[in-house]
């Protein structure tokens, strides 16, 4: 997809647009949500983020990294309650997530 190629060269608008057209295409595909709510942080579009982040999450509630996301989005929405009962969430869910030392570094702080 295009946007990976926008969002690796840090053009966060022009990786929104194209992930917003893959999933006007294909809605129920995960990944691509995850990306875009991934462009939407990079750009501080946070609200934007959070949005497609709750949509990921009905597509997925196992989507691990969605999930870290959007724990850092509710950080940066000054939403630390929320923040910190997501992140906590997910490491009771998946002890064994592949970044669980950012996650906990990142409860720490809140």
């Amino acid at each position: 997809n295009l946007g990976n190629v926008y969002l690796n060269k840090a053009m966060y608008n022009d990786a929104i647009r194209h992930f917003q057209v893959a999933i006007a295409q294909k809605p129920n595909d995960a990944q691509i949500r995850y990306h875009l709510s991934v462009a939407f942080l990079q750009a501080e579009r946070f609200t934007n983020a959070e949005a497609s982040l709750r949509e990921l999450m009905k597509l997925d509630a196992d989507h691990w990294q969605g999930q870290h996301r959007l724990g850092e989005v509710l950080v940066a929405l000054d939403r630390r309650d929320e923040a910190k009962t997501v992140l906590t969430t997910l490491l009771e869910r998946n002890p064994n997530y592949a970044e669980r030392t950012r996650v906990r570094e990142l409860l720490a702080s809140l």
